[in-house]
C-alpha cells in the first residue's frame, strides 16, 4: 500500500513556491528598464572628475566638469547646445568608477533618452593627464 502525503501540505508548498517566483519576477521587473526609445541620443563629452561617490557617505556623487556640448539636443527636439559647467551625472547600473579620482581627465558617452526621461553615463574612458581640455563658453551655445 503507497501512502500519499498531504494534499493540504502539497498545495500549501506549491503555493508558497509559486509566490516566492512571483516575488522574484516583480523584483526583477521593478530594476528593468525599457529600452532606449529612438529619439535617444549619445554625446561623446570631455571632462575632468570633480567629485567621485564614497561608500558609505551618503551625498557623495559622480560630477564631472565638462566641456560645452554644441549639439546638445532639449526634451522638444531642439538643438540649444549645452554650456561647460560642473554638473551631477547618473551612470548607467554596472558602470564602474572604482579607478577615478578627482582630477582625472575622461571622455565618456552621456545617453539622453528624453522620453523615458534617462540620462545616464555609459561609458567612461581615462584621458592622459597631459590632455587640454577647454571650459570657455562656447558662442554656437544659446
Amino acid at each position: 500500500m503507497k501512502t500519499r502525503g498531504n494534499p493540504g501540505r502539497t498545495a500549501f508548498a506549491a503555493l508558497a513556491v509559486l509566490a516566492t517566483l512571483a516575488v522574484l519576477a516583480l523584483t526583477a521587473c521593478k530594476d528593468a528598464r525599457p529600452p532606449a526609445s529612438p529619439q535617444a541620443r549619445v554625446y561623446v563629452v570631455r571632462g575632468q572628475v570633480a567629485q567621485v561617490p564614497v561608500p558609505g557617505r551618503p551625498g557623495t556623487q559622480f560630477i564631472v566638469h565638462h566641456e560645452a556640448v554644441p549639439d546638445f539636443v532639449d526634451k522638444t527636439g531642439a538643438v540649444v547646445g549645452m554650456e561647460s559647467m560642473t554638473m551631477y551625472l547618473p551612470t548607467a547600473k554596472g558602470l564602474s568608477l572604482a579607478t577615478l579620482q578627482p582630477g582625472d581627465k575622461i571622455r565618456f558617452d552621456l545617453s539622453v533618452d528624453w522620453p523615458n526621461d534617462r540620462v545616464e553615463v555609459t561609458r567612461i574612458d581615462l584621458l592622459p593627464p597631459e590632455t587640454r581640455l577647454s571650459f570657455e563658453a562656447n558662442p554656437g551655445v544659446k
